[in-house]
């Protein structure tokens, strides 16, 4: 089958992490299918000159990534207001890309990957093709959970008319069928993960390629520094960990994001608690090192209030590094053995000390967490993504 996929979060030359999880499933469904990727830019006059705003003006307008074709069409944004408009600014800036594309080829399905604001251009594309479409739901944000303005209600009236919905957790399957999509529609399909990147590596070579101490229980967490990721609540745990364990060090890996940045705070508290000899913001690293810094780490932790199904965990899991996780979204499914690490509830004021007290408690086997995770590669996920692919062209 042809698919041509849209997704307003998507890699590109200057942000080669943003939205990997898109590209990985793609990649992985090209093996099965014919992909096309249109993955437009935003902009607005001046935006290269606002610190707060990444310059992607090298972003080019049409890339290869691993043989899929990828085109990077610009749409025209009002930075932080007016966002219901989003929708329509996005689809009068795509669709002359996406209709020279159904003229070439004939497409058999229209494959949407961030609901807000590319939803629109893929319903009305399928209304003009007459192909089905469907969205993939990745988080709580891309549906405006919470919210009761005119953008949530234009895209709760848009959701219902996907043919067929993909949550990547139980919990955004619930808050899919509570805004009114069918229940027969929904599919729960959580991330893969690339186990062949992500495997275990010997800790100590990881730790002297990235400068850490090799006598040090490392805690690592991974993620874009905005409130939601919680990495205060991790740093709040530190002072009762330290005085227990006296050689814990945390390392906090990533940059800000779209939703804020949370960097001058996280900051702050390190300086006001005293921590700066024991917490470490790295900033952003390359995907292909990360598999050094989950192998380095005794464990890695996560505190978010807020999550579908978060690579970073998978990641983690994969190279074998035990987790110590929030309970939200899709984290309570993936942790689904005991052996594979501690959840906690973001509620309980003490609960995540408390889980990582316990950790540092007992012994945790690598290779059992290796084992575990193998059978969820991305090719598994597009295998899921294919049997709906199927489904839905019928």
């Amino acid at each position: 089958m042809r698919i041509l996929a849209i997704s307003y979060l998507f890699p590109n030359l200057c942000q080669q992490n943003s939205g990997i999880f898109v590209l990985n499933r793609l990649k992985a469904l090209s093996k099965l299918h014919e992909i096309t990727i249109v993955a437009p830019i935003p902009w607005f006059p001046f935006r290269h000159r606002l610190p707060s705003y990444p310059d992607l003006r090298s972003v080019p307008l049409v890339e290869e990534l691993d043989g899929i074709h990828v085109y990077h069409p610009r749409f025209f944004v009002i930075p932080r207001f007016f966002k219901w408009l989003d929708p329509f600014l996005f689809l009068l800036c795509t669709l002359p890309i996406l209709l020279r594309l159904c003229t070439k080829k004939s497409y058999d399905i229209i494959d949407v990957h961030w609901v807000y604001p590319d939803i629109l251009s893929g319903l009305f594309l399928s209304g003009i093709t007459k192909k089905p479409f469907m969205t993939t739901i990745r988080g709580k944000e891309a549906v405006c959970y919470g919210e009761k303005g005119w953008r949530k209600r234009l895209l709760d009236r848009w959701l219902k008319k996907s043919d067929k919905v993909i949550c990547l957790s139980a919990e955004l399957a619930e808050i899919a069928h509570a805004i009114g999509v069918d229940s027969r529609r929904i599919h729960v399909i959580p991330n893969g993960v690339d186990i062949e990147a992500f495997r275990p590596l010997d800790s100590s070579s990881c730790r002297r390629k990235l400068g850490i101490p090799l006598d040090k229980k490392i805690i690592l967490s991974i993620g874009y520094l905005i409130e939601r990721k919680g990495f205060h609540h991790i740093i709040d745990s530190m002072p009762e960990l330290i005085s227990k364990y006296h050689n814990v060090l945390l390392y906090i890996v990533g940059s800000p994001g779209a939703e804020g940045n949370y960097l001058p705070q996280l900051e702050e508290k390190i300086i006001d608690m005293n921590l700066e000899d024991k917490v470490f913001l790295v900033g952003a690293r390359p995907n292909n090192e990360l598999p050094l810094w989950y192998c380095s780490a005794n464990v890695f932790c996560l505190a978010t209030n807020g999550e579908g199904s978060p690579n970073v965990v998978m990641e983690a899991l994969a190279c074998g590094c035990p987790a110590v996780v929030s309970s939200v979204g899709g984290i309570p499914d993936i942790m689904s053995e005991g052996f594979l690490g501690n959840v906690f509830n973001l509620t309980d004021k003490n609960g995540l000390a408390e889980a990582l007290d316990n950790f540092f408690s007992k012994e945790w086997d690598r290779q059992r967490i290796r084992k575990h995770m193998e059978r969820y590669s991305w090719t598994w996920c597009a295998e899921n993504v294919d049997n709906v692919y199927r489904e839905v062209s019928k």
